[in-house]
């Protein structure tokens, strides 16, 4: 009965007719499901991924092999020398398995996490171009779809290999083909599902989301993610509860996203306000000093992607409490100008339910593909 009324008031939150008819139907599939309505935050297959990611990184003597055919052995040792015999091996990095070992170039825990195809949000051009304001995605006034977006930008930045160098086999004629659009909602929904995908013909995910057809695609997986996030028990406490983080609580938190962000992941968060009721969803790009504080630098989808740049937005605690601090930015000729700025008081912040299970899938895939591309075992 309590839940029940829970999810009613939620829907009321609500204001879009679409949002609510599509909020219901998923309520309808979830709420009598204990598993799907009260999602894990965590288990532990996340909880080992993350501890062999600190395992100290493996050197290895080969660095320069081949060279003492070329150079002659003396050079060859010569060379060895000077470098102390050892060089560290980069996760999917330019060497082969025959130079480092299978387990360090696709490691099985969240090390495959830093190669140069991920990316954090830093560069807006990795960044959706359309944010949770645009007037095409919300229609009917609706509170938004703020767990979708950050949900499918970071699976674009985690999964999808831009090929700019390859010309895409559908180009953009401003013409409607049925090939093409077929093609472009198969990257979409393997995106969507953890799968990585290679996109020719577009550099970076703010370029491609501006295509007028990408950009329907997403939109529409965008409201997709959102209910299937949203309609959950962490969506609903969040948005209802008025439980305050301590700062104890925060600084461990803090800590948390520091490892993440460290890792070249960029964390899904649930926010909730002080003063007003409803949540937020927003992604945790890094940690870092400014004046003396550790802030957690943010990408809020209310803003242009532009706005979290330079580590624009971010929450610190300030005076004894949480504090948000928005700035909203835009681009002219490649300049950034900020026009406005916000201060909220953070009541509570969590990693989103969709945060470990998603990365857990994520690593997996990537892991997969490094492994097709260098030979390696998938099994080590």
């Amino acid at each position: 009965m309590r839940h029940s009324i829970l999810l009613f008031l939620m829907l009321l939150l609500f204001s879009s007719c679409l949002q609510n008819k599509m909020a219901f139907k998923q309520l309808l599939k979830t709420a009598m499901t204990s598993e799907q309505f009260k999602r894990p935050l965590t288990n532990a297959e996340f909880q080992r991924l993350m501890k062999d990611t600190f395992a100290p990184p493996i050197k290895t003597t080969e660095c320069f092999n081949g060279f003492g055919k070329i150079l002659g052995e003396e050079i060859d040792k010569e060379l060895r020398s000077l470098t102390n015999s050892t060089c560290y091996c980069l996760p999917w990095g330019s060497c082969t398995k025959a130079t480092c070992a299978c387990e360090v170039l696709c490691p099985d825990n969240f090390k495959i996490f830093h190669n140069p195809n991920v990316k954090t949000g830093v560069n807006y051009k990795d960044l959706l171009s359309f944010d949770n304001n645009d007037l095409d995605l919300i229609k009917g006034s609706s509170k938004g779809y703020c767990w979708g977006i950050s949900t499918l930008t970071q699976k674009f930045q985690r999964l999808a290999r831009f090929k700019p160098s390859i010309p895409s086999p559908f180009p953009f004629d401003g013409t409607f083909n049925p090939e093409r659009k077929k093609y472009l909602k198969e990257i979409v929904t393997k995106i969507s599902n953890n799968e990585v995908v290679s996109i020719p013909g577009f550099d970076n995910l703010f370029d491609f989301s501006k295509n007028p057809e990408v950009k329907e695609l997403l939109m529409e997986q965008v409201k997709r993610e959102w209910v299937q996030n949203a309609m959950t028990d962490q969506g609903v406490r969040m948005t209802l509860k008025k439980n305050s983080m301590s700062i104890d609580e925060f600084n461990k938190f803090r800590e948390d996203l520091k490892l993440r962000t460290a890792n070249n992941m960029s964390p899904t968060l649930i926010i909730n306000y002080k003063d007003k009721m409803g949540a937020h969803t927003i992604q945790a790009i890094s940690v870092k000093e400014i004046d003396g504080s550790e802030v957690i630098c943010i990408y809020d989808n209310n803003l242009p992607a532009a706005s979290s740049s330079f580590c624009n937005n971010i929450i610190k605690v300030e005076n004894g409490e949480i504090k948000m601090t928005i700035r909203e930015s835009v681009i002219i000729d490649n300049w950034f100008f900020s026009n406005q700025s916000y201060i909220s008081t953070i009541s509570r912040i969590e990693i989103a339910h969709t945060e470990d299970p998603n990365t857990i899938l994520q690593a997996q895939a990537l892991r997969e593909e490094c492994s097709l591309e260098k030979d390696c075992p998938t099994k080590q």
